[in-house]
């Protein structure tokens, strides 16, 4: 829980890095940046792991091989944020870097649902319920996007009820907490659905 929460409030402040004037200026390069790296990294680890596959197929199957490619979209935006924020960089590379690592986790979470629901196709050795595995993605993935931008519509308007700054954050923290926990009950992808959040908020 400890550490869904801390994921939750580190896509919170990726998401807050959506500001509209900032993506009107790099919002095509950031996009393009963003999702062509993300899966050229996938189809590189892929190609490598299938290699390894032919090699020895005992060791490593296809959906492991699948998995794992779609595992190595994934960054590590933490480190990311919190380089730009101690040297409180900015700059061009900046506005382009923190939309670009938003959207390579985004396309990270994306490209994990489908890379899953395809390893389970292949790798069931009896009958499979291919509807399931092919919606449960797409409502994990939609539903936390929908779920997200609700409740950065709500902290909108419960912000502006509180002027102590200390107010505003418990009831962002609060939100934050309550995003992670319902996505959870709900099988939507709580960093999605926070990054939502602090896109709209």
């Amino acid at each position: 829980l400890i550490s869904d929460v801390a994921l939750g409030f580190i896509a919170f402040s990726i998401g807050s890095e959506f500001r509209l004037e900032e993506l009107k200026k790099t919002g095509k390069q950031a996009t393009v940046i963003g999702i062509v790296q993300a899966l050229i990294a996938t189809l590189f680890v892929d190609l490598a792991l299938y290699v390894v596959h032919i090699i020895m197929p005992d060791k490593l199957s296809l959906p492991q091989l699948i998995t794992l490619g779609a595992i190595a979209t994934a960054t590590a935006p933490a480190a990311t944020l919190m380089v730009v924020r101690q040297y409180k960089a900015k700059g061009p590379v900046t506005d382009t870097l923190l939309p670009v690592v938003a959207i390579d986790d985004a396309v990270a979470l994306i490209a994990f649902g489908i890379s899953v629901a395809v390893a389970k196709i292949i790798g069931s050795t009896g009958n499979v319920d291919i509807l399931s595995v092919i919606i449960s993605p797409v409502i994990e993935i939609i539903g936390g996007l929908l779920f997200g931008a609700v409740l950065g519509f709500i902290l909108s308007a419960l912000i502006k009820w509180f002027a102590g700054r200390g107010n505003r954050l418990s009831v962002a923290i609060a939100m934050v907490c309550l995003c992670v926990g319902i996505s959870g009950i709900c099988g939507f992808s709580s960093l999605l659905a926070c990054m939502a959040m602090g896109a709209i908020f």
